[in-house]
């Protein structure tokens, strides 16, 4: 069988590039010698895992010669591939015979040959009417290697099949390309100068974004302490050389889609705690902190009882007749202006807002953590509320007052509701102190004769009288002075 009918196609004259001989297409078309590259890249790798273990086993004169042997079994690889350029270049041209060309990168890439039609007629078949490189799978390689014919190899199969890929000679040069730009999967060589692959590998594995890339070691070693180090460091796969090239296809896809399921999963992974702090600062807008971890730890219900809290209660003085003249919007913003700032100072002070209600604001010291100094937190933050509004008042023009109350006493704390939770707090505590507020003057900081014994060795009061409160009968009251000055 004449041999152009051995492979299933027609004769086509070629348009040849510059240089090029008939004795390339016998060349080509010649399995025998093609495949001559194999066993030159076999005696390579053999080369080099007998230098790689010769120290180790007492024989260091060995790996000069051996040296001497890889370089030789390189140069004739050379002299092989020295027809490489003249095969790119008939693949880019309109017409060109590509039976040769498309024989050598199949036989490199492992892909099978074309084969004669049953009837044995000349014939083309489905892979030979394009050009043979597979699918494109896409990805950024970075090949690492101090061998210039094993770079020249693997970029020839690699670029071939759709992948842009980057090369180093040393580890130093590699951990560089890694700096500079993003890199998909890593082919490494482990014995590289300056530099070997078990330093790149650490350093990779110390590196936040490094740390996930997959790496396939490509090396004439097949020492299996070697292998588990590798593995050990975070090597995905172990290849030795001389190296299948349809193995190692079959490497890079597998680790590529293993990248790309990670980074579909550290970006599902990204997502989900930013929906869970958002979740999280939602929850924490509505309850304190300590019950907010209480409900996420799996408590159905939540009620506590403090026997020692202050409640404080603030409202502003003649909001209704305001709020007839005020526009919504304009008023809104107000209202939130004022109580943003409120909530500032009860962070500030280590209090717990409780809620507002319409214009009336509500806090608590002392819950759900307990402390000892809780009256005299909230009296701060109350001497800090009558500042606040005095400085918005000369900022926006207006003329607020507030009336703040002030008791202390026991509570009952807990979460109600089951769709949109509730803290709140219940007992005569928060009904005093919801009295001291309503009966007070506005501008002025009204407490109770149990709060005024708390704190009278650290603020002046000024006696307001007794007041007449619902179910209790007169109570006598005091007013908190507000030191001129005074700096919390």
């Amino acid at each position: 069988m004449p041999e152009n009918e051995q492979w299933g196609t027609t004769p086509v004259e070629p348009k040849r590039p510059s240089g090029h001989t008939p004795d390339s297409d016998t060349f080509f078309q010649s399995r025998g010698r093609l495949l001559m590259q194999a066993p030159l890249i076999e005696l390579a790798g053999l080369a080099e895992q007998i230098m790689a273990q010769a120290d180790a086993l007492g024989h260091p004169q060995l790996i000069p010669e051996f040296r001497q042997l890889r370089d030789r079994a390189a140069e004739l690889r050379r002299e092989l591939c020295g027809v490489v350029p003249t095969a790119e270049a008939e693949l880019r041209m309109p017409g060109a015979d590509l039976r040769g060309t498309q024989f050598f990168l199949r036989l490199v890439q492992g892909e099978p040959t074309p084969q004669a039609t049953p009837s044995g007629a000349p014939g083309t078949s489905q892979a030979e009417s394009a050009i043979v490189c597979p699918r494109a799978l896409g990805g950024h390689l970075l090949l690492v290697d101090d061998e210039q014919e094993t770079r020249d190899l693997l970029q020839l199969l690699l670029q071939s099949a759709g992948y842009r890929l980057s090369t180093a000679p040393d580890g130093a040069s590699a951990l560089r390309c890694l700096e500079e730009e993003p890199v998909d999967l890593i082919l490494l060589d482990l014995f590289l100068p300056e530099t070997n692959g078990y330093e790149v590998l650490e350093q990779m594995r110390q590196h936040p974004q490094w740390k996930s890339i997959p790496v396939i070691v490509i090396s004439g070693t097949t020492d299996m302490d070697n292998v588990v180090r590798c593995v050990e460091l975070g090597a995905e796969e172990f290849l030795p050389k001389p190296f299948n090239p349809l193995l190692l296809r079959t490497r890079i896809s597998a680790g590529l889609e293993k990248k790309r399921l990670r980074d579909q999963e550290q970006a599902f992974l990204k997502q989900l705690s930013a929906e869970r702090e958002k979740s999280e600062r939602l929850l924490l807008n509505v309850l304190p902190a300590a019950i907010a971890e209480r409900l996420k730890q799996g408590e159905a219900t939540i009620a506590e009882s403090y026997l020692d809290v202050t409640v404080m209660f603030a409202d502003i003085a003649s909001f209704t007749q305001l709020s007839e003249r005020t526009p919504a919007q304009m008023l809104v913003e107000l209202l939130n202006e004022v109580f943003s700032a409120f909530d500032r100072l009860a962070e500030r002070h280590g209090l717990e807002k409780i809620k507002t209600i319409g214009d009336s604001y509500m806090a608590v010291g002392g819950l759900p953590v307990p402390c000892a100094n809780h009256a005299e937190r909230v009296a701060r933050m109350a001497i800090d509320m009558q500042v606040a509004i005095r400085e918005l008042n000369v900022a926006r023009g207006t003329t607020l007052a507030i009336r703040v109350g002030i008791h202390s006493g026991p509570v009952v704390a807990g979460i109600i509701g089951r769709r949109k939770f509730s803290y709140d707090l219940w007992g005569d505590t928060v009904n005093l102190a919801s009295r001291m507020e309503s009966h007070g003057q506005a501008g002025e900081i009204q407490v109770s004769e149990t709060t005024k014994r708390k704190l009278e060795h650290l603020f002046q009061f000024a006696p307001r009288g007794p007041v007449q409160i619902k179910g209790k009968g007169e109570l006598p009251t005091y007013l908190l002075c507000d030191p001129d000055g005074f700096q919390p």
